[in-house]
């Protein structure tokens, strides 16, 4: 024999070698029955090797075709849900308003309060600013609420 041919003989010899081990150990040749059997024992939301399998020996495919994510929310989605129901806040009184000073009483305290944008205000318990109701009325400050928020304006320098 020619050494060219024995060359090309012993070449082809180990690269039917290394294709027989290639082929063995990824095992082209069992994995569609088990892909299969995969399909049959999951359901659409799980992914191969999860919850709702019964047990299989197999190599489990890097990759699956017919198994499609779920779609992911865009942006728009989740700022609207997050705005739906985030809790609306009442705006402060502060900036607006300012206790002047306080008339002490017998049983009915009142307050002067100063509206920035013009004028004055005398209020007692239970009298209300917008949503804010007066809850308390003491030497140095006045409380307001609405439903589960508090406010409080105090003399000013105390």
């Amino acid at each position: 024999m020619k050494p060219e041919k024995i060359k090309r003989l012993a070449f082809l010899l180990l690269l039917a070698i290394a294709l027989f081990i290639w082929i063995r150990n990824f095992n082209f040749l069992g994995q569609n029955e088990n892909y299969f059997k995969i399909l049959e024992t999951t359901t659409k939301k799980t992914h191969p090797g999860t919850a709702n399998m019964r047990r299989l020996d197999y190599k489990k495919p890097l990759f699956n075709p017919f198994i499609k994510p779920d779609p992911v929310a865009s942006s728009n989605t989740l700022a609207r849900n997050s705005r739906q129901g985030a809790p609306i806040v009442p705006e402060r009184l502060s900036p607006k308003y300012v206790l002047d000073g306080v008339v002490p009483g017998t049983g009915h305290p009142q307050a002067v309060i100063r509206i920035l944008s013009g004028g004055t205000r005398l209020i007692s318990v239970k009298d209300t600013i917008g949503v804010w109701k007066v809850v308390s009325i003491d030497p140095n400050r006045v409380i307001f609420a609405t439903g589960k928020y508090r406010d409080t304006l105090r003399l000013p320098g105390k």
